[in-house]
């Protein structure tokens, strides 16, 4: 694990290794999901944003793989772009 500013909340950091502890590492783990859910079981003054690098940093010291999935009302854009550049 990172050394962590003391600005971060250790609750947090806690739940975010709680949930990557139970998660199967052939999947790749969902960062904005994850994200998503550790704001709506803990009550913190930290940034979505500043969930997910956490959750990025934790995942990466466990080498597992990863997905960065974006929000659904903003999919849609991404993949028709994507689509006209492959």
């Amino acid at each position: 694990m990172l050394p962590l500013p003391h600005a971060v909340d250790p609750k947090v950091v806690a739940e975010i290794n709680n949930l990557l502890d139970h998660h199967a590492g052939a999947v790749p783990v969902p960062v904005h999901k994850l994200a998503a859910v550790v704001r709506l079981r803990l009550r913190s003054h930290l940034s979505i944003a500043t969930i997910e690098a956490l959750i990025v940093d934790e995942a990466e010291c466990r080498h597992l793989p990863m997905l960065f999935e974006l929000p659904a009302t903003r999919a849609a854009v991404i993949s028709s772009a994507l689509g006209r550049a492959i």
